[in-house]
C-alpha cells in the first residue's frame, strides 16, 4: 500500500494487488478542508476509474495519472469557491464559470485603456476587456494549474503569479486568498497604466493647446508605482484606486471621490494644478487650524478667473484678523485687517515665496504661515484696548487720503502705531482738506497694563494761542490736550486718555475731535486775515486749538460766543465737528444750531459771524418775547389741549432767519438782512419745516409793518398788501428792535383772538346769525385794521376791531402825545351800530359798550402810570366769546337782564349811624367765561326756550344759576321776565329750603330776611331782585 499526500490540498490512499486500488481521499484539513467535499465514494470512484485506464497504457504512470487528477479536482473545488466568494464580495462586479473550464471576473470598471484620452488604446491581443465598452473595465479569468489556480487577464498579457495550495494554508482561507489575487492584479493593472501615462504625457499631441511636462517632472518610484509628478514646487500623486481610476493626491490632499477622466492631456493638467491648489489650501487650513486661529467662510466663491484663495483668519473674539491672499508660488497682501477692512502694517507680516523650483512647496508655505501667526498672536495678544483704539482709528484712515496704518510693540505692554497719510502739497489744497489738522504721521501709543493712550502730531497750520486763566476743558470725547510749541515754530499736538476718560463710550468718537481741531485751525486763519477788517466791534478773546471764543460789542448788550467741539450726547457720535457756544447774555441762542451748519457746509467763518452780527438783536427780541408766560399767575392752566399749547413757538429756518408762531394758528417770518433792517412775511405761504398745521393768513400785516417803521405811527400814506405777499422791509435804529416789534407782536395776538372768536362762532350750532372777519379799508389805516362783527336778532351789529390809536378827540391826543416815545401798542376795541328808531336798543349797547372800554382797557404800568400791555387775562377767547354770545339775545328785555350780569356787580348798603346810602361791589361776582344765552336743546319751531347761565363766585364758594323763558312765534307780546330760576340744578325754592340759617348765628336777623324776600318772590323774575 501507498499514502500520497500533497501539503495543503489532498491525501490518497493506495493498494497494489496486481493493479492499483484506490482505498480513500480526502481534503488536507489545513488547506482545502475548509470546503465541502462532494461524496467521497463518488470521488474514489472516478479515481478509480482514472487508474484502470491508466494501466490499459503501455508506459502508464498509475501513482502520477491518480495525483494530477487529484490536483485538478483540487484546483476545480478552488475555483468554485474563488467565484462563490467573488459573488458574495463587493470588489468584484461579476462572476460567472467559462464552458472551457476556468472563472472570469469583472474586476475594476473605472478601468480605462486609454487614461481619459491621454494614451492609445491597446491592441486586440492586449485589451484585457471584457463586456460592454472597449476603453473601460477589464475581465481577471481564473485557471487551474497543479493543484492550484493560475490568475491572468484576458489577452497576451504577462500572467499572473500561481496560487498554490500552501499559500491558502499561509492566508487561511479562500477570501483572503482571493484577496490577494485581485491586489497583484491590481498592482500589475497599475504599473502598466501609469507606465502607459508617463509616456503619454510626455508626448504631445498636434492639435493639443496643453503644455507637456517635462520628463524630470514625471517619476515612477520603485515597483513601478505611484507616478510623482512634481508641479511648481509640489509633488502630486497618480495612482489607481479600487475601482480602477486614477485618482491623484498630495501629502495635503486627495481626490475623494475622483472625477471621471477626461479632457486628454489638457484636461489631466487641469486636473493637476487644481489638485496642488486644493492641497496648497489644505495645509494653510491645515495651519489656521493647528496655530488656534479659525478661517471665516467667505460669503461667496470667487469667480473662477481669479486665480488665488483669499484667507481672512480670526483669533478668538478680537476684531483684528489676518488676511492674505494664497497664489500658485507665493503669499500676496499678507497683514492684518480691520473688521471694516482697514489694513495694518506690521514688520515680520510681510509676503514670501514657497514655491522656488525645489520639492518642499508644501513645508514652505506652513513654515512661513506658522512664524507669521506666532507674531500676530505675540503681538495681540492681551491687547483689547489696543484693539479698541485700532477699530477707530480705522474709521478715522478712511478720512484721510491714503491712509496707512503700521503697528509696532514697543515693549511689554506697550504697543505704539503710526497713522500715515498724503500730506497735500500746497496750502491752497490744505484749506479745504479738513479730515485731520496733523501733518503725517500721527503716532498713537497704548499701555495695556495702565488703560491709557494718547496720539500725538504736528499741527499742520499753526494756530496762535493767547494766554488765559481759565483751564482747558476736556475734549467731548474725554481726552485732555496739550499743545507745544517748539524753537523751529511748529506746534505739536498731544491728546491724554486716562482710565476715567476710557469710562464712557464718547472717547471712541476723538476722530471727529481731529476733524473738529482741522475746522478750528482753518477758521483761526480766516479770523485772523478777514474778521478784523469786515467786523468791526468783534474781538478775539481767546485762541486754542480747541477753542476760539470771540465777543461782539452790541447797542443791545454784549454776546460773547466760542466755536468749540461739538459735545456728545449719550455717548454718540456728534453731527457736526464744531459748533458754536453762547455764554453771554445767556447760553443759549437760537440761530446756533442753523449757524454751525452753515459754517459746517460753507466753510466760511466771516459769513456766518456776519450772520450772526445781524440776527444777535432780533434774536433777542424773539427769545424774550417765547420766555415770557402766556397767562397770569393767578389764571389756572386749561385742561383743554388747545388751552395748553405753548402761544408763541420760535423756529428758525435760516441761518439768520425765525419763524414766530402764535398758538400754531398764525404767524410771521422775521429775516436780519442786516444790523437795522428786518424782512417780516406772513407764515400762510412760506416753508416751514417739521410743522404740518397750515397757518392764517394774517390781513394788512404789510401795512402794518410799513406802519411800524413810522416813529409817529400816523404820518404817510400806506399801500395795499395781502397777508401771503413776499413780506416788508422794516429799518430800523439798532438797539430798538426789541421795542418797535412789541406792537406786531401783540397785533398777532389780537388777531389769534380776533381768529378764534370768528371760528368760535361759525360753528356755534345755537346761533341763528353768522359773524365776519374783515380787515379795515386802505381809508381807515392806520387806526383800524381788523374787525369781526356779528349781526344781531334785533336789527343791531356789534364786533370788535383792533385799533393803533383812539378817536381824534383832545383825550386821545394827549395820550397819543404821552406814548410817542415807546409806540402805543395796538388795542382791542367793541363797537355797535344800531338803526335810528331802536332807541332801547341803543341804550343798552351803549352800556355794553361802557362795560368793554373798561374790560379791554390796557394795563396800567407801575414806572409811569401810563397804558401799557394790554390785560391778556381778559383778552382770551374763552371769556370774550361769552360776552359777545350775550348780544345775541332775541329780546330788548333779555339784553337789559344781560347788562345787570355785567362785572362787577353792585349791591346797595343799608345807611349805618346816619351813613349815605350807596352803591357797595358786591362779593360774588360772575364768571364771564361761564356765560351762556342759547335756546334749549328740546326747543321746537313755534316755541323755543331760552335759557340764561351764569355763575357767581366768592372768595370760597360759587353757585350756578340757570334762568328760562319759552318764546313762541304768532303769540301776543309776552311778559318780560323769567319763568322759572334753577340754583345748583335745584327750583328755587327748593334751594332756598336747603339754605336755611342755622339758629344762633351772627347775623341771624339778617338772613332770615333775605330768606323772606327770595320766598316772597314769584314769577315773572327779573334779575334786578333775584341779584
Amino acid at each position: 500500500g501507498a499514502v500520497l499526500m500533497s501539503p495543503g490540498a489532498f491525501i490518497l490512499q493506495l493498494q497494489f494487488d496486481l493493479q492499483w486500488i484506490v482505498l480513500g481521499f480526502r481534503l488536507e484539513p489545513q488547506g482545502l478542508g475548509s470546503l465541502s467535499l462532494p461524496d467521497e465514494a463518488a470521488v474514489r470512484q472516478q479515481l478509480q476509474a482514472v487508474a484502470d485506464a491508466e494501466e490499459k497504457k503501455e508506459d502508464s504512470d498509475t501513482p502520477a495519472a491518480l495525483t494530477a487528477a487529484a490536483h485538478a479536482f483540487c484546483s476545480h473545488l478552488w475555483l468554485r469557491a474563488s467565484m462563490d466568494e467573488a459573488n458574495r464580495g463587493a470588489e468584484v462586479a461579476s462572476a460567472s464559470w467559462d464552458r472551457r473550464g476556468f472563472v472570469t471576473m469583472r474586476v475594476f470598471p473605472g478601468w480605462d485603456s486609454t487614461c481619459g484620452g491621454i494614451c492609445l488604446p491597446l491592441r486586440d491581443d492586449q485589451t484585457p476587456a471584457g463586456p460592454g465598452p472597449a476603453s473601460t473595465g477589464c475581465v481577471l479569468e481564473l485557471h487551474k494549474a497543479d493543484g492550484g489556480i493560475r490568475p491572468q487577464f484576458a489577452g497576451k498579457l504577462p500572467p499572473l503569479p500561481c496560487q498554490r495550495p500552501q499559500r491558502l494554508v499561509q492566508l487561511g482561507g479562500v477570501a483572503p486568498c482571493l484577496d490577494e489575487v485581485l491586489r497583484q492584479a491590481h498592482e500589475a493593472l497599475a504599473t502598466l497604466t501609469l507606465r502607459r501615462l508617463r509616456a503619454g504625457l510626455l508626448e504631445v499631441a498636434p492639435l493639443s493647446r496643453a503644455k507637456p511636462l517635462e520628463e524630470s517632472q514625471l517619476e515612477l518610484l520603485a515597483g513601478g508605482r505611484p507616478l510623482r509628478c512634481l508641479l511648481g514646487g509640489c509633488q502630486v500623486y497618480v495612482d489607481l484606486d479600487s475601482v480602477g481610476r486614477l485618482v491623484l493626491s498630495t501629502s495635503e490632499y486627495s481626490e475623494h471621490p475622483p472625477p471621471k477622466a477626461a479632457g486628454g492631456q489638457e484636461g489631466f493638467i487641469l486636473r493637476l494644478e487644481a489638485v496642488r491648489t486644493a492641497s496648497l489650501i489644505a495645509a494653510a487650513e491645515g495651519v489656521v487650524a493647528a496655530m488656534g486661529w479659525r478661517r471665516a467662510v467667505p460669503p461667496e466663491p470667487p469667480p473662477a478667473a481669479v486665480r488665488h484663495e483669499r484667507f481672512k483668519c480670526h483669533f478668538g473674539s478680537l476684531p483684528i484678523a489676518i488676511e492674505f491672499d494664497l497664489c500658485d508660488i507665493e503669499v500676496k497682501n499678507l497683514g492684518l485687517v480691520l473688521e471694516d477692512g482697514t489694513s495694518i502694517h506690521a514688520p515680520g507680516m510681510d509676503d514670501f515665496i514657497f514655491a522656488d523650483g525645489g520639492e518642499q512647496a508644501f513645508q514652505k508655505l506652513q513654515r512661513n504661515l506658522r512664524e507669521r501667526f506666532s507674531f500676530a498672536e505675540r503681538l495681540l495678544k492681551s491687547a483689547e484696548l489696543s484693539c479698541e483704539v485700532l477699530n477707530t482709528l480705522g474709521q478715522h484712515a478712511k478720512r484721510v487720503e491714503d491712509g496707512c496704518i503700521h503697528i509696532r510693540l514697543v515693549a511689554v505692554h506697550l504697543l505704539e502705531l503710526q497713522l500715515e497719510f498724503n500730506d497735500l502739497a500746497d496750502e491752497a489744497s490744505a484749506e479745504f482738506d479738513l479730515s485731520s489738522p496733523f501733518q503725517s504721521p500721527v503716532v498713537f501709543k497704548i499701555h495695556e497694563q495702565l488703560r491709557t493712550w494718547s496720539l500725538c502730531g504736528k499741527l499742520r497750520t499753526l494756530v496762535p494761542i493767547t494766554e488765559s486763566r481759565e483751564a482747558p476743558e476736556p475734549l467731548p470725547c474725554g481726552g485732555r490736550l496739550q499743545t507745544e510749541v517748539f524753537p523751529n515754530g511748529q506746534q505739536e499736538v498731544q491728546i491724554h486718555f486716562d482710565q476715567a476718560s476710557l469710562k464712557s463710550p464718547a472717547w471712541r468718537h476723538w476722530s471727529t475731535d481731529l476733524r473738529a481741531l482741522a475746522f478750528l485751525a482753518a477758521f483761526r486763519r480766516q479770523a485772523e486775515v478777514h474778521v478784523g477788517a469786515e467786523l468791526p466791534g468783534l474781538q478775539l478773546e481767546i485762541s486754542r486749538p480747541d477753542c476760539l471764543r470771540f465777543r461782539f460789542l452790541k447797542p443791545h448788550g454784549n454776546e460773547v460766543f466760542c466755536l468749540v467741539p461739538t459735545p456728545s450726547k449719550m455717548g454718540e457720535e456728534a453731527e457736526l465737528p464744531c459748533s458754536f457756544q453762547w455764554l453771554e447774555p445767556r447760553s443759549s441762542f437760537l440761530l446756533a444750531a442753523r449757524l454751525s451748519r452753515r459754517l459746517i457746509r460753507t466753510k466760511r467763518l466771516t459769513d456766518c459771524l456776519g450772520a450772526i452780527s445781524s440776527a444777535a438783536e432780533l434774536v433777542r427780541a424773539v427769545e424774550d418775547l417765547a420766555s415770557a408766560p402766556s397767562v397770569g399767575p393767578n389764571v389756572p392752566a386749561s385742561s383743554n389741549p388747545e388751552e395748553q399749547k405753548v402761544l408763541w413757538r420760535c423756529i428758525p429756518s435760516a441761518a439768520n432767519t425765525l419763524q414766530v408762531e402764535c398758538r400754531r394758528m398764525l404767524g410771521v417770518e422775521v429775516a436780519a438782512l442786516d444790523d437795522t433792517t428786518l424782512r417780516v412775511s406772513c407764515l400762510s405761504r412760506r416753508h416751514r419745516p417739521d410743522t404740518p398745521e397750515l397757518m392764517a393768513v394774517i390781513a394788512n400785516l404789510e401795512p402794518f409793518v410799513e406802519w411800524l417803521q413810522n416813529a409817529q405811527g400816523a404820518s404817510g400814506s400806506l399801500a395795499l398788501h395781502h397777508g401771503d405777499a413776499p413780506g416788508r422791509t422794516l429799518r430800523l435804529p439798532a438797539g430798538s428792535i426789541q421795542n418797535r416789534l412789541l406792537p406786531l407782536w401783540t397785533y398777532l395776538r389780537m388777531y389769534l383772538t380776533m381768529l378764534q372768536l370768528y371760528l368760535l362762532q361759525r360753528h356755534a350750532t345755537s346761533v341763528a346769525t353768522r359773524c365776519e372777519m374783515q380787515p379795515t379799508a386802505e381809508a381807515e389805516w392806520p387806526h383800524r385794521w381788523v374787525r369781526i362783527q356779528v349781526p344781531l336778532p334785533l336789527g343791531a351789529m356789534v364786533g370788535f376791531e383792533v385799533v393803533t390809536e383812539a378817536e381824534s378827540t383832545e383825550e386821545a391826543r394827549s395820550k397819543r402825545r404821552r406814548l410817542e416815545a415807546t409806540k402805543a401798542l395796538p388795542q382791542l376795541r367793541f363797537f355797535w351800530r344800531a338803526e335810528p328808531s331802536g332807541d332801547r336798543m341803543k341804550d343798552v349797547l351803549q352800556r355794553f359798550e361802557s362795560f368793554f372800554e373798561r374790560y379791554l382797557a390796557p394795563k396800567q404800568r407801575k414806572e409811569d402810570g401810563n397804558l401799557g400791555e394790554p390785560n391778556w387775562e381778559k383778552l382770551r377767547a374763552s371769556r370774550l366769546y361769552p360776552l359777545l354770545e350775550l348780544l345775541t339775545a332775541p329780546r330788548v328785555w333779555m339784553l337789559r337782564e344781560a347788562v345787570r350780569l355785567l362785572p362787577p356787580i353792585c349791591r346797595v348798603a343799608v345807611p349805618r349811624k346816619g351813613g349815605a346810602e350807596g352803591p357797595v361791589r358786591s362779593s360774588w361776582q360772575p364768571l364771564v367765561e361761564q356765560f351762556k344765552l342759547a335756546p334749549d336743546d328740546s326747543s321746537q319751531a313755534f316755541a323755543q326756550r331760552w335759557q340764561l347761565v351764569f355763575v357767581l363766585a366768592s372768595q370760597k364758594s360759587q353757585c350756578r344759576i340757570c334762568l328760562t323763558k319759552t318764546l313762541r312765534k304768532g303769540s301776543a307780546p309776552e311778559e318780560e321776565g323769567w319763568e322759572q330760576v334753577l340754583v345748583d340744578d335745584q327750583p328755587l325754592q327748593k334751594w332756598l329750603q336747603t339754605r336755611q340759617p342755622v339758629s344762633g348765628g351772627k347775623s341771624m336777623k339778617t338772613l332770615m330776611d333775605a330768606a323772606s324776600s327770595c320766598a316772597s318772590l314769584s314769577q315773572p323774575y327779573l334779575l334786578s331782585s333775584l341779584l
